[in-house]
């Protein structure tokens, strides 16, 4: 067992790019997409490998987007645990608009837990 088991119940699919301007109506053509695994623990787990850690990160993952989340935590070299529900697992989305510096950041809603789970 790892020293330290980060726990993260709402995890995300965080991903983020960049526009020159914000406007309404409009497509806006975007920078491409950086995704990350995220969510508090998973996030925890990330630096403390960074800094030598033994960790391992326990999470809930469900549906298409869960899976997208196991591939980009093995990717970033964390040890883990999913749990499998029945829901989707979360996205967010971070917007940079380069004209301004200003971010824009969007959190999806997570998935509904049911006891069993």
């Amino acid at each position: 067992m790892a020293d330290i088991v980060t726990l993260t119940l709402n995890p995300s699919i965080d991903t983020s790019t960049s526009v020159d301007r914000v406007a309404p109506i409009y497509k806006l053509r975007c920078g491409a997409p950086h995704r990350d695994p995220g969510g508090g623990g998973i996030n925890v787990a990330r630096v403390a490998i960074r800094f030598g850690a033994d960790v391992e990160a326990l999470c809930a993952g469900g549906g298409v987007t869960g899976e997208l989340l196991r591939r980009l935590i093995d990717r970033a070299g964390i040890p883990n645990r999913i749990i499998q529900v029945s829901d989707e697992t979360r996205e967010s989305f971070t917007m940079f608009e380069n004209a301004t510096e200003h971010e824009y950041r969007f959190v999806l809603p997570g998935p509904q837990l049911h006891e069993e789970e």
